[in-house]
C-alpha cells in the first residue's frame, strides 16, 4: 500500500487512517503474515510512530526528520525498527540523528 502525504495533512488523522488500514489488512483472511511499514521522509516519521504504538510488527524509516521531536515515544517501541539517515543530508542535522541514536540504542530492536 502506498500513501502520499504532504505538509497540510493532519498528523493525528494520518495515524488514525494508517491504523485503520492496518486493521483492514489484518482482517483479510488470505493475509496471515505480519505487517511491516516503510516510509520515506515524512513517511519515515510515521513509520516510527506506528512502531511505537504497537501497530506494526516491524518498521523502516528513511530520513524521518520529525523523529527527534518525539523521542518520548521510544519507551513504547517493542518491534524491530530500522532508520536511515544521510550524513550529507542538509534537511536533518546530524545532531538530531545522534539524539535519535542515543535514545534508541538501549531498545535492542
Amino acid at each position: 500500500m502506498l500513501i502520499a502525504l504532504d505538509k497540510q495533512t493532519d498528523p493525528k488523522q494520518v495515524i488514525v487512517d494508517l491504523a485503520d488500514a492496518i486493521v483492514a489488512l489484518k482482517a483479510v483472511r488470505q493475509l496471515k503474515g505480519k505487517v511491516g511499514v516503510v516510509g520515506y521522509r515524512l513517511g519515515g516519521s510515521y513509520a516510527y510512530h506506528l512502531a511505537t504504538k504497537d501497530m506494526v510488527d516491524c518498521a523502516v524509516g528513511y530520513y524521518g526528520g520529525q523523529i527527534a521531536d518525539s523521542l518520548d515515544e521510544a519507551k513504547n517501541l517493542h518491534c524491530p525498527l530500522m532508520l536511515h539517515f544521510g550524513e550529507k543530508d542538509g534537511h536533518i542535522a546530524l545532531t538530531a540523528v545522534e539524539k535519535i541514536r542515543v535514545a534508541l540504542q538501549e531498545k535492542g530492536n
